[in-house]
């Protein structure tokens, strides 16, 4: 009688080992599985060798039978061990979602743009010197105190002044030299006047007369660069006083009394702001349909629960070539100095209903629809159905219309109150559930 492995018959094939990772599959253990000796073999026990080659021929038998039943429970762990890994695009995705809201106003659309005052001027010093005086205004207690930012000046007016001696100082030198130049000039006319009368009646030369004539030619050339000189230098004298070339506020004052100031030196900037320029940037395709004179509403954070009205009065016929946006100016009044130079604004233009966008979305709600390269389409959260927990994303095909800062119109598609996913929708696929956070 064999004897046998404990655990198990005479013959039986160990069962395989189920090591490795359930994605991956090992061809060399089927191999291995064939290949190995039953276990508990005792071939070379002396006590059966007298047993005869009938049942050595028997015990091959129920080992090849034993190894196919091995074989094909092997084959079987492998294969369910080379099944695929669960679908990715069914887990749950966190995303962020927003409600579609309706645009206001009928026909508008708004674009961000910025409060510029209707003329500025930067004023600099033509001349050099130190800084002498500043304009005076009196604050609301009467007290006075040196001009600054926001202090309304007049036309005319004296805003600051150079110490002006040394410009004085030229002026006398120059006005002493020009006095001398005209002396000599009056002396040399009289020279030239009875030359000409002793040449007509032939008591000098022509050689004489020749000489009166080109001195006082040269003296007639002195006297106009004597007056030239001085006339410089009382222009340079005014300029050390800088005056206000228009009704405005100041904006800046940068220099105080004291600071040396070269020529060419930024002093002030003075605005005329009793009406204001918005500026905007649109798209080439908004851009055609404007026009001068046409309407627009602006707004602004900082002056709420108002709305001014003014007028394009600038069309730009070239992008800027970095944002690729057509830069718009309009104006409006601003006699009460309610905006301020520098505000952020919302402008609101009345385009064609036609055009008339449904909702504005980020642009990072958009993604290609599957198969189909020249679409876009958004992720629209709804609940679960069947009373399961949680929310599913349904791909949604829709129409865009033009571009407003870092949003685009949605013109069809879409309607008011849909969530759409506006952070991670390029992870997504059509029916997936995801979890909605904040």
């Amino acid at each position: 009688m064999d004897r046998s492995a404990p655990g198990g018959p005479a013959g039986a094939a160990p069962a395989p080992s189920s090591r490795g990772s359930s994605g991956s599959c090992d061809a060399r253990s089927s191999r291995d599985v064939r290949a190995r000796p039953a276990a508990g073999s005792r071939g070379s026990d002396p006590s059966h060798q007298s047993r005869g080659s009938h049942q050595s021929r028997r015990s091959r038998g129920s080992r090849a039978e034993a190894a196919i039943v091995a074989i094909v429970a092997a084959t079987a762990l492998f294969a369910a061990a080379c099944r695929k890994a669960p679908d990715d695009s069914k887990a749950v995705r966190a995303v962020r979602v927003e409600a579609i809201e309706a645009v206001g106003g009928q026909g508008l659309t708004s674009y961000s743009g910025t409060a510029l005052a209707q003329t500025q001027v930067d004023l600099s010093f033509k001349v050099g010197g130190y800084v002498e005086t500043i304009a005076t205004v009196k604050d609301a207690k009467g007290h006075a105190r040196a001009l600054q930012a926001g202090d309304h000046v007049d036309k005319g007016m004296v805003l600051m002044a150079l110490g002006a001696s040394d410009y004085r100082a030229r002026q006398a030198e120059l006005a002493g030299m020009r006095n001398e130049a005209s002396s000599s000039y009056g002396r040399a006319k009289a020279d030239l006047d009875r030359a000409a009368t002793l040449m007509a009646s032939g008591s000098i030369s022509q050689a004489d007369f020749d000489g009166n004539k080109g001195r006082f030619g040269a003296a007639s050339g002195a006297a106009a660069a004597a007056n030239a000189r001085l006339a410089a230098a009382t222009i340079a004298l005014a300029d050390t006083r800088l005056r206000s070339p228009l009704d405005g506020i100041v904006l800046t004052r940068a220099l105080e009394v004291g600071a040396l100031a070269a020529p060419g030196t930024f002093a002030l900037s003075i605005a005329d702001t009793q009406s204001m320029r918005v500026l905007f940037g649109v798209p080439d395709s908004v851009q055609r349909s404007l026009a001068v004179e046409q309407s627009v509403l602006v707004t602004a954070d900082g002056v709420p629960g108002r709305t001014f009205s003014g007028t394009i009065t600038k069309l730009a016929v070239q992008a800027d070539p970095k944002t690729r946006l057509f830069d718009v100016e309009a104006t409006i009044d601003n006699a009460d100095q309610a905006l301020k130079v520098g505000m952020v604004t919302q402008v609101r233009l009345d385009l064609h209903a036609a055009e008339t966008p449904a909702a504005l979305v980020p642009l990072s709600a958009i993604v290609r629809p599957p198969g189909t390269p020249d679409g876009f389409a958004v992720y629209v959260t709804t609940h679960a159905e069947g009373g399961e927990a949680g929310d599913v994303a349904h791909l949604r095909v829709i129409k865009l219309g033009n571009l407003v800062a870092n949003r685009v119109a949605v013109l069809d598609g879409l309607a008011i109150g849909d969530k759409v996913v506006i952070q991670g929708a390029t992870l997504l696929t059509d029916g997936q559930r995801v979890n909605i956070v904040p």
